[in-house]
């Protein structure tokens, strides 16, 4: 599982690449089905969830798909 840290300036960065990353790349590990952790690295308070509320914003998703995926849990 990858962890990725934001810190208090809302930068990310992976421990498994080693550098700063965007949300872009978040996306494109929910995408890959890749599983991740998002911890705040003062607190190491898991805000996976809460990074995830934020690309859900972001992410070109019907309205079908959104009220089936919130049935589905």
């Amino acid at each position: 599982m990858e962890t990725i840290k934001r810190y208090s300036n809302r930068k990310l960065y992976s421990n498994t690449l080693n550098r700063y990353v965007s949300l872009d790349y978040i996306k494109a590990l929910v995408k890959t089905s890749q599983n991740f952790q998002v911890i705040e690295s003062k607190s190491g308070k898991d805000i996976t969830t809460d990074t995830m509320k934020k690309l859900l914003g972001e992410l070109d998703l019907s309205a079908e798909f959104m009220v089936n995926l919130i049935r589905s849990r």
